[in-house]
């Protein structure tokens, strides 16, 4: 899993593909000093692009038919 090996001491960055989420669907940023707090948003931002992918393919899928 991604979250085994990440840096935790750094606010990250969210990915440029949380534009296309609604507002309620982005994580919110984490607080940098709980470390429980980086692993729910990590967890978070691996589930919204799971998410980002999935509705891509869907409207691919929904264009060829």
């Amino acid at each position: 899993m991604l979250l085994t090996f990440l840096i935790l001491d750094s606010t990250p960055t969210p990915p440029p593909s949380f534009s296309q989420l609604d507002d309620t669907l982005r994580p919110l940023q984490p607080l940098p000093n709980s470390q429980e707090s980086m692993l729910i948003y990590y967890e978070h931002v691996e589930l919204a692009e799971k998410y980002v992918k999935l509705q891509q393919e869907k409207h691919a899928t929904a264009a060829r038919v």
